[in-house]
Order: C-alpha cells, then sequence, then structure tokens
C-alpha cells in the first residue's frame, strides 16, 4: 500500500472481492495501537499490473483512490499515521486496509 495526504494506491488480484468505487474504509496497524476509521475515497484508477503466469494465474491489478471530505480530526490522524507509523514500517507488513 501507498499512502500519502491525498490518497492511496496498491496492488491486489483481481478475483478479489473489493471496495466498491465510492466506498469507506478503516487503517489499522496490526497490533491496534493506530487506527483511523470511516475514511470516505474515490477510485480514481484501477489497471492491470500483470497479465499473470501459469505459475500465478491470478492477474494482478493496481488501483489509486482520492480521499473525499476528511474531517479535521482525520487529517491530523492520517497526517500522523504517514509521518510516525507508516515511515518507521519499512515495508514491514504491519497494517492492513
Amino acid at each position: 500500500i501507498d499512502i500519502s495526504r491525498s490518497g492511496f494506491s496498491f496492488q491486489y488480484a483481481e478475483e478479489r472481492d473489493l471496495p466498491d468505487r465510492f466506498e469507506k474504509f478503516t487503517i489499522r496497524t496490526m497490533d491496534e495501537r493506530f487506527a483511523l476509521d470511516d475514511i470516505s475515497f474515490e477510485t480514481i484508477s484501477d489497471v492491470m499490473a500483470n497479465a499473470g503466469s501459469a505459475a500465478h494465474p491470478s492477474v494482478m491489478r493496481r488501483r489509486g483512490g482520492r480521499f473525499n471530505g476528511l474531517t479535521p480530526i482525520q487529517d491530523e490522524q492520517l497526517v500522523y499515521f504517514i509521518d510516525n507509523v507508516a515511515v518507521n514500517m519499512k515495508n514491514e507488513r504491519r497494517c492492513s486496509i
């Protein structure tokens, strides 16, 4: 997952159930020390990342979204998450979305 103050992007296997184009989601660390709930977003791109292969038959896609109408508190929490949680993870899998 790539995240910024304005939006996010992530890669996923095409057959997975995903939120609709206009949905809400939660950012939460696996240890649940940080959670940011009810984040409203709009999908702005959903493109094929690779076509799969015999060894890995699922098609990978990349989705990008833009945050919509964050409250001032959500905006502060998002900045805190980016500056103090995500940066410190250095590609470890400790977050879920």
